[in-house]
């Protein structure tokens, strides 16, 4: 399977099947807002639709080309996966700081430990610590058991 499909099947099994209107997770569908979907229309010249009405055809392709080719690829899967992990849910810029975090040298329990690390800052902030730790949680048991 090639690594773009591995990784967005893994994704769609990590997120909510169903779209999502909650005040702690601006989240749409499959983890996808609206924001994102209008900005990958207006790039595509395509008409405005509602978050919750795209099919998952257009999802993978907003996956590919926001989240999964811009991110540099590295050799393992795992950290290449948390790499893109960390860039949809968290945005570029806790991406960027992770890779500055994590130096030239750096190994998957480092990775893991700064995402945990970026998680427990935003406690106060957010209920959703204990869902952001299982997610951890579920992709290192997939990387293991796969």
């Amino acid at each position: 399977m090639v690594r773009s499909d591995e990784f967005f099947e893994l994704l769609i099994n990590l997120e909510s099947a169903s779209y999502i209107d909650q005040e702690s997770d601006r989240k749409g569908i499959q983890g996808f807002n609206q924001s994102t979907l209008n900005t990958y229309n207006y790039k595509h010249n395509l008409p405005m639709e509602r978050v919750e009405d795209i099919s998952i055809e257009k999802v993978k392709d907003i996956f590919l080309e926001f989240f999964y080719l811009p991110i540099k690829p590295v050799s393992s899967p795992e950290i290449h996966f948390n790499f893109i992990d960390v860039h949809r849910n968290s945005g570029r810029n806790i991406y960027n700081e992770l890779l500055k975090d994590l130096g030239e040298n750096y190994t998957l329990d480092q990775v893991y430990k700064l995402r945990v690390d970026y998680y427990n800052r935003l406690h106060s902030l957010s209920a959703n610590i204990e869902l952001w730790l299982e997610r951890l949680s579920k992709i290192r048991a997939y990387f293991k058991y796969r």
